[in-house]
């Protein structure tokens, strides 16, 4: 019984608490007697565990947390050096000068490094890692309380691990409402280079964490990128362009080495407006249309996009919404013109396709349908009853309504590449081949497959329910049967991030 060995608690746990908690020292113990009944917890002299097999309502050790600051900051602040899970449990000991983690999946060390006030280059050296890739699960990371150490400096691997420059990092702009990146948050560990709704986009695209980033790009050693998500890196036959095949002014921003650009973006991403007319499962939890200070601050982000707009060639809406199921983003589009984005030359409309109508067609300026116009349209299955589950709150007699005036649209060269998007998972990943044919009436020039990802709408578990791509699960050899038939393959079809399954689904084939 908790209550039986309470008295053995150091004053130090005990003090840690009652500051945390803001309690007394009987208080403290109280709850401490409590903890036993209602999380099976046991405890030594400076440690308390928890049983996180046990489904916790209500985690007395993180009720406390303020939530004004990121939950690591927090631990910081309190001198709380150790946890073994974001949610769950806390372990806490207050004689050691670092908070150790856990790692219990890739996507919570991502978390964890993007989230931490240090830099990704302090944390690897803390951990004798020269990558982030380096770290492995179930393995301890160390971050340090006190930032203020002199080893901090990172030094660059004497030779280039990945050869060529990325051009993402030189030429792409990825604006979400508070965070900004140089290429899909999904496919790298760095931090975001600043935050739309309070700083300058102008300021954010050359900030220091922008600079970090290239900076990771420019020394070959591609230390914050993911190698088994991004799929350019996981191709062996892909490569990246050489110095020579620059422009000469990137030439001269790559040599200086310091991270800074002397140009603007050239592509931006539109990932700042959430709103969207469908609530799918993989992306948010419910249907969601901004309103109040958020679409006021949106509206001040696409303003300042077109005082930019100058510099953009290529604009994609929307990696975060639907530009035809959210009320600003039809305005954005409809402001478009020459005159505001002169060296626009290609847009790509990513939608669902449940209000892609020929009236909503009909209502975008001449000047966007004249561009070369790309559209991207996620789907998610092959059947009725799977599009509908995946694609929660869609039409599907409607959805194919407007899939054949897509086509349509294809066939006529009114639009210049149409793209079809599948991500991965447990409950359609035997509808693969399924959609390949389903596709290949609806004139198609590519097919992306890509794997399931938590962008925070899973708890763990039901991530790991979902992930068939993960070699625990439990129907993982059902999908590299299906990896190696060749039925999955043409010249138009992309397994991007899933290629690095291929090898092992064939070495799985000969046993």
């Amino acid at each position: 019984m908790l209550q039986e060995i309470t008295p053995s608690l150091t004053q130090k746990l005990i003090n840690a608490l009652m500051m945390v908690w803001g309690k007394n020292e009987s208080q403290v113990i109280d709850t401490i007697g409590e903890l036993e009944v209602e999380y099976k917890a046991t405890l030594d002299k400076n440690i308390i565990h928890i049983d996180k097999s046990r489904k916790i309502n209500e985690d007395r050790l993180v009720s406390a947390w303020d939530r004004k600051s990121s939950f690591i900051d927090w631990c910081v602040k309190n001198n709380l050096d150790h946890y073994s899970d974001i949610i769950d449990g806390r372990v806490f000991n207050n004689q050691k000068d670092y908070i150790e983690y856990v790692i219990t999946s890739k996507a919570m060390l991502y978390k964890l490094l993007r989230s931490y006030p240090a830099s990704i280059d302090q944390v690897l050296i803390w951990n004798d890692k020269s990558s982030v890739n380096d770290f492995v699960l179930n393995e301890k990371i160390r971050f340090w309380v006190d930032n203020n150490r002199g080893d901090i400096v990172f030094v660059a691997p004497s030779e280039r691990t990945v050869e060529g420059y990325c051009p993402n990092a030189f030429f792409d702009y990825i604006v979400c409402y508070d965070e900004a990146y140089m290429c899909c948050s999904g496919l790298h560990a760095s931090k975001s280079m600043g935050d739309p709704s309070k700083q300058s986009l102008k300021h954010i695209w050359n900030s220091e964490e922008a600079k970090l980033f290239r900076k990771s790009i420019i020394d070959g050693s591609y230390r914050y990128c993911l190698n088994d998500y991004c799929s350019l890196l996981m191709d062996e036959s892909h490569r990246f362009p050489l110095l020579d095949e620059y422009h000469e002014s990137i030439q001269k921003d790559i040599l200086r080495a310091d991270g800074l650009l002397s140009h603007g973006p050239a592509h931006l991403n539109c990932g700042f407006d959430m709103s969207c007319n469908l609530s799918c499962p993989s992306c948010r939890n419910e249907q969601f249309i901004e309103s109040g200070e958020r679409a006021k601050k949106i509206q001040d982000i696409e303003h300042e996009i077109e005082s930019m707009g100058s510099f953009f060639h290529s604009i994609y809406i929307s990696g975060s919404g639907d530009p035809f199921g959210s009320p600003h983003s039809k305005k954005f589009l409809k402001r478009m013109s020459k005159k505001k984005y002169p060296r626009l030359k290609s847009i790509n409309l990513h939608s669902n396709g449940q209000l892609f109508t020929q009236r909503n067609w009909l209502q975008l300026p001449q000047f966007i349908r004249d561009c070369d116009l790309s559209v991207e349209i996620s789907l998610d299955g092959a059947s009725k009853e799977t599009i509908e589950t995946n694609r929660r709150g869609v039409n599907f007699d409607k959805l194919l309504d407007n899939l054949k005036f897509i086509s349509k649209l294809r066939e006529k060269n009114e639009i210049k590449f149409l793209k079809f998007s599948f991500v991965v998972q447990e409950n359609n990943f035997h509808e693969m081949r399924k959609f390949v044919s389903f596709c290949t009436m609806l004139n198609f020039d590519c097919i992306s497959f890509s794997k399931i990802q938590n962008w925070g709408a899973f708890s763990e578990k039901e991530y790991e329910y979902k992930a068939v791509h993960l070699s625990s699960h439990p129907r993982h050899k059902e999908l590299l049967n299906i990896l190696v038939n060749e039925d999955l393959y043409n010249d138009r079809v992309s397994i991007g991030n899933l290629s690095l399954l291929l090898d092992s689904a064939l070495s799985e084939v000969q046993k």
